[in-house]
């Protein structure tokens, strides 16, 4: 299996009183639910004739195949709007809309390139967190797996615990492999096809979307104080390692180095289980890292009352680099990275207005977006796009 290369995005918010003249690609809103088209100069293309497949452990809005290059001037494809409430998913040549504001929830798809509605189709047994692999959807019901077909618009019930107390979770999707916990006692299972492959023991620290990173066939996986090395095939405990050391909500993967946040920040070579180094700060408990290829960034929920602090690191050095001070306004933005700048979005200090920007750390900006509102911005990164998702409007941003 070939390693996959991430855009992780981690929960953010902006930083305040930045240096530099960036590119301002700021236009005007249009109401409504109508695509903002921009021509051939502005569609949202790909090379390759195809939308990369989101693999890997996160919910296919933050992880695809191929990074994109966030270094070149952003031009807006289309705008629309959708419901306020629930999440963006890019997979399988789709881009998805989940809206829980209504009962049942429905799923929305639309076409990426010019933001045409496809369909949308009520999804009564989703109740809770929807996650994308290649070609599906996937959520729980209780301690049953859910599984979601965009071309049939049905669902299935293919793999199920007996239920205790504990719901079970979604741990990560890669390929046809579902990674399901859940039971009592309580186990991972890889299950394809609606039949396990191989379980483990776990622990109930194990939640949807955060303990597991995957990487050349091999899964990282936290729960608690204990990391894990397991072969996605066999399911095969390559390594183990336990203690202070290793507690940690989220695991990020790059390269030979494995990234724990969510309780400080620390750095783990990925093929031993050997720490390399650990800080304990930044204070406040930290989101999942978004790792670029010499930097790590770490996002704080809560500083001393103050709002939200980005904090960066070098792979090889527990000491931060950069501290940036964060919007006390925005607590439930996204950092995505392409390897080499990192892209954050907030509110602007003291006006109704928020944005989106990229930037490496210490340097002036590369581009700012500035459009009119005060909402958390959650970004969904493709291979040639951002889709930014603030308030009740989507709009997609070409990077091509």
């Amino acid at each position: 299996m070939n390693r996959r290369q991430y855009l992780v995005a981690v929960g953010t918010a902006a930083v305040a009183g930045c240096a530099g003249q960036p590119t301002d690609v700021s236009c005007e809103r249009r109401g409504g639910t109508e695509p903002m088209n921009v021509g051939t100069d502005g569609t949202i293309t790909d090379p390759g004739g195809y939308w990369p497949t989101p693999t890997g452990p996160y919910d296919g809005t933050r992880s695809v195949r191929d990074p994109a290059r966030f270094d070149t001037t952003p031009r807006p494809a289309w705008r629309r709007e959708v419901p306020d409430r629930g999440d963006v998913l890019l997979a399988g040549g789709r881009l998805y809309v989940t809206d829980d504001s209504y009962d049942p929830e429905q799923i929305v798809a639309l076409d990426p390139t010019d933001g045409r509605l496809l369909w949308e189709t009520p999804t009564p047994e989703f109740e809770a967190e929807v996650i994308a692999g290649p070609d599906r959807l996937y959520a729980v019901d209780a301690a049953t797996m859910l599984v979601f077909d965009p071309e049939t618009r049905t669902t299935a019930r293919p793999f199920s615990f007996e239920w205790k107390y504990d719901p079970a979770v979604i741990v990560a999707v890669d390929g046809d492999q579902v990674f399901f916990a859940g039971g009592d006692p309580r186990r991972l299972h890889a299950v394809v096809d609606g039949s396990s492959q191989w379980s483990v023991p776990i622990s109930q620290g194990l939640k949807n979307n955060t303990g597991a990173a995957i990487s050349d066939g091999v899964m990282y996986v936290t729960d608690y104080k204990r990391l894990r090395a397991i072969a996605v095939d066999t399911g095969e405990v390559l390594w183990e390692q336990s203690g202070s050391s290793f507690r940690g909500r989220h695991v990020s993967v790059q390269g030979d180095r494995l990234f724990l946040s969510g309780n400080g920040v620390a750095a783990v070579d990925a093929t031993t289980g050997e720490p390399r180094w650990r800080h304990p700060a930044p204070p406040g408990r930290t989101v999942r890292a978004a790792v670029g290829r010499r930097q790590v960034f770490v996002r704080t929920q809560t500083v001393d009352g103050t709002g939200s602090r980005l904090f960066t690191y070098d792979h090889t050095d527990s000491t931060p680099i950069a501290c940036g001070q964060l919007s006390p306004f925005v607590n439930n933005s996204d950092v995505v990275t392409d390897g080499d700048l990192q892209v954050t979005g907030g509110v602007i200090k003291n006006s109704d207005k928020m944005f989106v920007q990229a930037r490496r750390p210490g340097e002036p900006l590369v581009w700012r977006i500035v459009r009119d509102g005060r909402y958390p911005v959650r970004l969904c990164a493709g291979r040639d796009a951002l889709f930014l998702r603030y308030g009740s409007t989507l709009e997609a941003i070409s990077l091509s």
